[in-house]
């Protein structure tokens, strides 16, 4: 299988506390950008919606999670899912099947007295809210915002 590597050429935007990072690439990647959602994932009592992962746990060959993966909630913070992932996922893309970048992984909790696939107690892994990220970067790193908005307009008439 072949790999396409990508080269960073810096950091520009970050933040501990929402776990992301905002790395400028050394060359214009060979792939569509994908599409940040604009609005919070919202999931009402009784949805079923499904969010897929593609991710690179610890640096290992990509692994991509697809269908049986519902949300568990979300609110306008984060976004909580059953989708399996494996250690050293953080950062990793979370999509609607659209895919749309509806949040970015950072982790998992344990969730007590919810029924899912047929146990009581399960794990869900947690997500911020893609658009949360966005308004922060807005905030803290305006230049890096409109580069991204520039991005997604140009897109969208490609």
């Amino acid at each position: 299988m072949e790999t396409e590597e990508a080269t960073v050429s810096e950091l520009v935007a970050a933040d501990a506390e929402l776990d992301y990072a905002v790395l400028r690439l050394a060359a214009e990647p060979a792939r569509p950008v994908l599409r940040p959602a604009t609005e919070p994932l919202a999931v009402a009592d009784g949805d079923f919606v499904a969010v897929d992962i593609s991710q690179h746990p610890g640096g290992l060959p990509k692994r991509v999670a697809l269908r049986n993966d519902l949300v568990y909630e979300a609110d306008e913070h984060d976004v909580r899912y059953f989708t399996d992932t494996r250690g050293g996922s953080s950062g990793s893309p979370v999509f609607t099947d659209d895919w749309k970048v509806v949040a970015l992984h950072r982790g998992t909790r344990r969730v007590e007295n919810v029924l899912f696939q047929g146990r009581t107690t399960a794990f869900v892994n947690v997500g911020t809210q893609m658009c949360r990220i966005m308004r922060h970067l807005q905030t803290s790193s305006p230049g890096v915002h409109a580069e991204i908005e520039t991005a997604q307009r140009a897109a969208r008439r490609g």
